[in-house]
């Protein structure tokens, strides 16, 4: 506001509120569609602060926005991605594809991202790739660890895979069970 931009101001207020709303909330599940519309809102807020520097590629289909995941389940991707990756006057692609498939006779989310980055050292990689040993480590990057903890409190068998894109940056697999998001409604006695 100090520089005559009121209306980028009231923007960023709006996409921050939104932002915080959303990080503070306690819900266990939700949609895939409130998912990415905190992600796409982080990427907009980032975008202020990088101009020029930013592009998101989302590809998911409609039919899959009303499936369950946990908050935070992707943001917490794109947000290490922006951390370790913006260079100011360079574009860096961020790329979200999910899809559905079928395994074992169950409906499966897949949910890929992967960035133009530089990815990820071959020591972060190495130990992203044995993920238990990772999870057992103490305060190292503290939000993969909750994203996976958390991911493995709300569904049976979710798994996560790290790895590096050919000629392009880090890659991240989740792969979930589909599970149609069903509001949970409190159970009033009388």
């Amino acid at each position: 506001t100090e520089t005559d931009h009121p209306e980028l101001a009231r923007k960023m207020l709006r996409d921050l509120s939104r932002h915080l709303r959303y990080t503070l909330s306690s819900g266990q599940t939700v949609t895939l569609d409130e998912e990415l519309e905190v992600v796409r809102n982080y990427i907009e807020l980032s975008g202020i602060r990088f101009p020029g520097c930013l592009t998101l590629f989302l590809n998911c289909p409609d039919g899959l926005l009303q499936a369950s995941t946990i908050p935070l389940l992707i943001l917490n991707f794109i947000e290490n991605t922006i951390k370790y990756e913006i260079v100011m006057g360079r574009l860096l692609e961020i790329h979200i594809e999910i899809c559905q498939y079928q395994k074992e006779d169950r409906r499966r989310l897949g949910i890929r991202i992967w960035d133009s980055g530089s990815g990820f050292s071959e020591k972060v990689l190495s130990e992203l790739q044995n993920i238990e040993n990772y999870l057992a480590l103490e305060d190292y990057h503290i939000g993969i660890t909750n994203v996976v903890l958390r991911a493995r409190h709300a569904f049976d068998d979710p798994v996560f895979t790290f790895s590096n894109r050919p000629d392009a940056g880090a890659q991240i697999d989740i792969d979930l069970p589909f599970v149609p998001f069903r509001k949970m409604v409190p159970h009033l006695n009388a």
